[in-house]
């Protein structure tokens, strides 16, 4: 009698690698062009809304400090409903706030749609 579970030989055929990938993929769009944008999205608000610097720096410090808090949140959100489910979630809160912020006409729009909302692509 054999005690030991037996090792799968069965091969993914690369279909781990491509999740992999794909994920990584996803990872790079959500960070990248939230971090690359920053920048020009802190002058664009400071003319737009015609505001001090610092407030339009809050804007988008707001956004990568919500990335950050929400994270653990996002941890549990994977362990509950996996990781594809989370992903897109994630990636329609971020798609939804920059869509949503392009419409805001006042400084707190910015705040809530484009730091809090936008900032959950965590999830």
């Amino acid at each position: 009698m054999n005690c030991c579970p037996r090792i799968s030989t069965n091969k993914d055929r690369g279909y781990a690698w491509w999740i992999l990938f794909m994920s990584f993929l996803s990872h790079v769009c959500n960070r990248g062009f939230s971090y690359g944008i920053l920048g020009n999205m802190t002058i664009a608000h400071q003319k737009f809304f015609n505001i001090g610097l610092q407030e339009s720096g809050i804007i988008g410090s707001l956004h990568v400090a919500t990335i950050f808090l929400f994270a653990p949140l996002a941890s549990i959100m994977v362990k509950k409903l996996g990781c594809r489910t989370v992903e897109i979630l994630g990636g329609c809160c971020l798609i939804l706030g920059f869509g949503l912020s392009s419409l805001s006409t006042q400084s707190w729009h910015a705040f809530i749609l484009f730091s809090l909302l936008a900032g959950n692509d965590t999830l």
